[in-house]
């Protein structure tokens, strides 16, 4: 139960997110890696589980654990929730991004496909973008900046979610609404239209090491800009060294 046991797990299951983080001073990791280890574990829950009523399960204790805390509560003993729970009760949170963004993942639960761009809009906006905006409030971003947090994250969200694609179709699953070309390279130009339109916002700057988790998704966007076909091709992973480079490179010029 310490900031230690979440580390290991985002260094294990995200490193991408866990090298970002690790970019931070300690005071900044120690609020961020709980965040992020609660977000791998119910992102994880739907697909651990071939029973939905026990995914439903699980979800639904930690919507009521979350909501516990938000009441003043203290947890029983736990590895993720009581480093969170700390920093919950540290920080000027909102309890109803973290209940979105459990929400969102009994749809995974269930496999329910999009239907339309804007319900997978809105689920990259529960999910990506609700963990950008937390993580913002958490590094002291005021509200006139956590709507541009918020997009920051939906947009890199899509990034994450168009290198899943393959994977996500060999599990079964109907990723995208419209499975076409032109759905994802007109997707993804939206996703660059909002990075570029929060890239230069002075208000965000307290919230650089979470923004920085995000920092590989403009060339992943830009090729898919480029050539869609690269998605179902799964084509979209970058090298070791490339994304190591990108975000040492960013790291060092302050740049999200």
């Amino acid at each position: 139960m310490s900031i230690e046991t979440c580390a290991e797990m985002l260094r294990k299951s995200d490193p991408d997110r866990f090298l970002a983080t690790m970019t931070a001073p300690p005071d900044v990791r120690a609020k961020l890696f709980p965040l992020y280890a609660f977000n791998l574990e119910v992102a994880h829950l739907p697909w651990v589980s071939a029973e939905p009523m026990i995914t439903e399960m699980r979800l639904q204790w930690w919507q009521d654990s979350i909501a516990a805390v938000f009441r003043g509560d203290t947890p029983d003993p736990h590895e993720v929730l009581t480093p969170l729970a700390g920093v919950i009760r540290a920080h000027d949170l909102q309890q109803q991004e973290f209940h979105d963004l459990i929400e969102a993942r009994r749809r995974d639960t269930y496999a329910q496909p999009f239907t339309e761009t804007p319900q997978l809009w809105q689920y990259l906006q529960d999910t990506s973008g609700n963990l950008m905006a937390i993580a913002a409030r958490m590094l002291g971003v005021g509200s006139g900046g956590i709507k541009a947090a918020q997009d920051y994250g939906t947009a890199a969200g899509l990034a994450n979610y168009l290198l899943a694609v393959p994977e996500l179709k060999a599990r079964g699953r109907m990723p995208l609404p419209e499975d076409s070309e032109d759905t994802v390279q007109s997707m993804a130009r939206e996703a660059l239209a909002m990075l570029d339109q929060n890239s230069n916002i002075s208000a965000l700057k307290p919230a650089l090491p979470a923004l920085l988790t995000a920092c590989q998704a403009r060339p992943i966007l830009k090729a898919v800009a480029k050539q869609p076909a690269k998605v179902g091709q799964g084509q979209l992973q970058r090298s070791d060294f490339r994304r190591k480079g990108r975000l040492l490179v960013n790291s060092m010029l302050g740049r999200w």
